[in-house]
């Protein structure tokens, strides 16, 4: 093993060297943004409705995969079905993946208690242009609660280099 030691560097003056553009490795994180609420919120409606949980996030090149990750809670005091899903502005992701309709989440809550719901989906928005993703709520029937009040509902998005 050799050991090289320098008590001085100069730049050489006839010539200049050029740093290339580093592109991160393929799967890495290059940013990550979190959005938050904690207010309950409740709904009748049979179409999806806002939850206030969104986060935007700007990726640094189209072809970026973003990665998102939904926490948070729901309720309903008598057994009906609570659906959940995630939109990028006015899109709906989850409608016509997998055969499935229009949610992520389907939850037949009749319980005595919050039940905590988590949504993980991987989305390709092939824009460079400021992209917020929104959590969506639906009820089947009668009155579906979300976000507790009592804990942090999270948004988080990673934007995943390819």
């Amino acid at each position: 093993m050799s050991t090289l030691y320098v008590d001085n560097l100069q730049p050489n003056l006839g010539s200049q060297v050029e740093i290339p553009d580093l592109k991160p490795l393929a799967g890495a994180v290059v940013q990550v943004v979190q959005g938050t609420y904690n207010t309950q919120i409740s709904t009748t409606s049979t179409s999806y409705v806002t939850s206030n949980l969104a986060a935007t996030i700007t990726p640094t090149s189209s072809n970026s995969k973003v990665l998102i990750r939904v926490n948070t809670c729901a309720y309903a005091p008598t057994a009906v079905y609570n659906r959940m899903t995630i939109y990028r502005g006015s899109t709906d992701l989850a409608t016509g993946i997998g055969g499935y309709t229009d949610s992520f989440q389907a939850l037949n809550i009749g319980a005595t208690s919050w039940i905590p719901t988590n949504i993980e989906w991987l989305d390709s928005p092939s824009t460079t242009s400021a992209t917020t993703y929104t959590m969506y709520y639906r009820a089947a029937s009668s009155t579906v609660y979300m976000h507790n009040g009592f804990t942090i509902s999270t948004i988080t998005l990673m934007e995943i280099a390819q």
